[in-house]
């Protein structure tokens, strides 16, 4: 029996540094046209004594770049995340086979379940290194906490919710905060409906506990993290990019479905976002049979998935917190196909086949690209320590590809991070207009809200075509020097 168990564990493993390995394409290549090179540059800058949302700015929680800190820390190198990586995944997958043994009662199917379940991830995946790659576990971790409580519930009407249980939300939530809050989500409505019992069963008792050990479970990660930007008396800046910011950002928000390329966002959203709905449909079926609390919680799920992913940008990525709904549904369409087997593999495989097919175009896409003429552009330039890269959204780690100190706290996407707050665009462009940067390398410098300053303190050095974007570098005046 251990032997069968430590094999499980084993292969779980295996999955999860394959999995990395193959499509972690940011930490593996330092191909930087996503998110994760932003991480990359505060964490690796950080190990060096800046400080976020001081020195570098970006409006993301400071867990995400503390992970990256540790990478450059410990090994020296952005594939020093890679161990984090390889932890974050194989919890994910440990949990979520815990799920389809959870609903199963079968070792060989949940394994397998967890295969498909990896197969279906790489849409979702990006370039690896995201706040939802390490939100997964803790995710994937409720949900089972969830529903091992609701199934008891259901067929016993016995409470059986352990301390340990509300303190693991807790800790789930900081994890959550401390990276992107809406990542929590289905967390928030698994306690929902586990307080909605304690009510009805008037455990009064019980939820008070519940919510003073989920307390408790926050504060023990967020506390470390208050007390260090206290320290450096900047526990402002830190809550302002953290949470502050973000309010800013989702009132300026508009939906994807006002998009004018509205019908490829529905393709997107029918094949990338299938957990948020197939989930929601799994409990009204189920719902109409057996009146339960567990298809309750399904349906709440996917309303509030969809609410969340219909009214705000529609990135593949965001989907990755669902996957424990993928699952989920595997595990039903398995007991509902179990009286014909041949017909439960076909799909399966024809799905498996699409996956791949839909993630090989995709990463023959990104690893076709023209960076390194930026990266040989700027090689002559006599002073890379004054230099600062503007609206290169599609070359996010020219710094750590370069070894380039960003001279500015505002260092990538100023534009658009100016665009969503008032407050931030006052910032930006009075650290333009008071700093002395020799150097500037920006797109579309036409639109962007630090071209009068650059006609007025900056000459036109030279160009440079890649993938169809211009992007030009000016040179600081002599008269400002």
């Amino acid at each position: 029996m251990k032997k069968v168990i430590m094999n499980k564990y084993t292969l779980l493993l295996l999955f999860a540094i394959f999995f990395v390995l193959l499509f972690s394409y940011s930490t593996l290549y330092n191909i930087g046209s996503g998110d994760s090179s932003i991480f990359l540059t505060i964490g690796k800058f950080w190990s060096d004594g800046k400080i976020p949302y001081v020195d570098l700015f970006d409006h993301k929680g400071p867990l995400i770049f503390f992970i990256s800190m540790l990478g450059y820390k410990i090994f020296g190198c952005a594939q020093g995340v890679l161990p984090f990586q390889f932890v974050s995944m194989f919890f994910s997958f440990y949990f979520l086979e815990k799920i389809a043994f959870l609903e199963l009662k079968n070792k060989k199917k949940s394994v397998f379940l967890t295969f498909l379940t990896l197969c279906f991830l790489p849409i979702l995946y990006g370039e690896g290194n995201l706040t939802e790659e390490y939100c997964l576990p803790f995710i994937t971790c409720c949900m089972y906490l969830n529903l091992k409580f609701l199934n008891t519930y259901i067929k016993s009407k016995k409470i059986n919710h352990k301390r340990i249980y509300s303190f693991i939300y807790g800790i789930s939530l900081s994890v959550c905060f401390l990276t992107r809050l809406t990542n929590c989500i289905s967390i928030l409505i698994g306690m929902g409906i586990i307080y909605i019992i304690f009510l009805k069963e008037k455990k009064i008792k019980m939820l008070l506990d519940s919510v003073f050990f989920t307390i408790l479970g926050f504060l023990t990660l967020f506390l470390p993290f208050a007390i260090y930007f206290l320290s450096k008396n900047c526990f402002f800046d830190f809550i302002y990019g953290t949470l502050l910011y973000n309010l800013d950002y989702v009132s300026n928000l508009f939906s994807w479905v006002h998009n004018e390329y509205v019908l490829i966002y529905i393709g997107i959203y029918i094949v990338c976002f299938f957990p948020s709905y197939i989930i929601f449909i799994i409990g009204i079926l189920k719902f109409r049979k057996e009146k339960n609390f567990k298809f309750i919680f399904y349906m709440l799920l996917g309303i509030c998935e969809n609410i969340l992913f219909l009214t705000g940008k529609l990135y593949p990525h965001y989907s990755m917190i669902t996957l424990p709904n993928f699952i989920i549904a595997l595990c039903e369409m398995e007991n509902y196909f179990r009286k014909n087997k041949n017909i439960f593999y076909v799909p399966i495989v024809l799905f498996f086949y699409c996956c791949c097919f839909a993630y090989a175009f995709d990463f023959d896409v990104k690893l076709k690209n023209e960076n390194y003429k930026i990266d040989e552009f700027i090689s002559h330039l006599d002073n890379k320590d004054s230099f600062i890269a503007v609206n290169l959204d599609d070359y996010k780690s020219i710094y750590i590809n370069n070894d380039i100190v960003p001279f500015y706290k505002y260092f990538v996407l100023q534009d658009w991070q100016a665009s969503n707050s008032n407050k931030m665009k006052l910032e930006l462009v009075n650290e333009f207009e008071k700093g002395n940067v020799k150097y500037i390398l920006i797109q579309n410098e036409m639109a962007s809200v630090i071209y009068d300053l650059l006609l007025k303190k900056y000459d036109y050095k030279d160009s440079i075509k890649v993938d169809e974007n211009v992007i030009s570098l000016y040179e600081l005046k002599k008269e400002f020097n």
